[in-house]
């Protein structure tokens, strides 16, 4: 009995043999095909995307030379600055590496900056019948502040050398959004004899001046630098980042050509006029900013 069942089982074996071989030729990984298909190539390596808000100040530092002038005159006042601004700007960051990637950023990047010193200017002192007696100098305290807007877009390299510390550099371009914007005043002692003449006559302790500059000859209508940061990513979620900024931007272009000569009449009574001749400005900014990155 045991050898009369040999040939039925061989022939069992050689037709499961045949199968599992069709099997193989009609499917050559042996997958089931309720298993759905093969995910593609391209949405298994797909590029981390970032986006992200930042909002925060700028601290901008202005800096000018005025040869001819004389060290106490006014003018030096004008030749250096620093001031807050707002600033806020959006990005989209797209990995390459876990640890590096690249970014694009677009802000409003607004400037303001002023200085306060004392100068001397001359003086005519009047006798009570309105008749000049005497020039002499008096102190006068000289203040002004200056304001302009960019738009600034700046393509950058991300680098994380460790996990959430973030180092980011590249080229920046700032577009002039608005005019440039001053305001200026002298104010003389409460005490003092000397006094600004008004315009009907009244016996003034300071004036104001105020002046818009809007003219692309005497502003530079696009600036070309570079930009460097440290930031430092604090997860909120698993895809939302609070990341604190520091940032400083390094201009190569000034926001405005060197000055024409012009007459500093400070001195004329006692000293004569001086022409002085300011040079090209330049103005760079350290970022304060806080952000949310959102990984997509």
């Amino acid at each position: 009995m045991k050898l009369s069942l040999l040939p039925f089982l061989l022939a069992i074996g050689a037709c499961t043999t045949a199968y599992g071989q069709d099997e193989d030729v009609l499917r050559p990984k042996g997958r089931p095909a309720s298993l759905g298909p093969t995910p593609s190539r391209s949405a298994s390596s797909s590029l981390p995307v970032t986006i992200g808000l930042e909002g925060g100040i700028n601290l901008s530092f202005f800096s000018q030379s005025v040869s001819g002038a004389l060290e106490t005159s006014p003018i030096q006042t004008f030749t250096k600055g620093f001031g807050l601004a707002p600033y806020a700007s959006m990005f989209v960051d797209v990995g390459i590496t876990p640890t590096v990637g690249v970014q694009l950023r677009a802000a409003y990047d607004r400037k303001s900056y002023g200085n306060s010193e004392d100068a001397i200017i001359d003086c005519t002192l009047f006798d009570e019948y309105g008749q000049p007696v005497q020039i002499t100098t008096t102190p006068v305290n000289v203040d002004y502040t200056s304001a302009i807007t960019y738009i600034t877009v700046s393509p950058q390299v991300r680098w994380e050398p460790v996990s959430r510390l973030v180092l980011l550099a590249g080229p920046t371009v700032q577009f002039r959004g608005s005019a440039m914007v001053t305001e200026a005043s002298q104010n003389l002692g409460q005490h003092d004899a000397c006094f600004f003449p008004g315009p009907n006559g009244e016996e003034l302790k300071s004036r104001v001046v105020n002046d818009t500059v809007d003219d692309s000859n005497a502003l530079n209508s696009l600036r070309l630098g570079a930009e460097f940061s440290l930031a430092y990513r604090l997860p909120l979620t698993t895809s939302i980042d609070l990341v604190p900024r520091l940032g400083y931007q390094f201009m190569f272009t000034a926001p405005a050509p060197a000055g024409n000569p012009v007459v500093d009449d400070s001195r004329t009574l006692t000293l004569g006029q001086r022409v002085v001749t300011p040079s090209e400005p330049t103005l760079h900014s350290l970022q304060a900013v806080l952000g949310l990155w959102v990984r997509l």
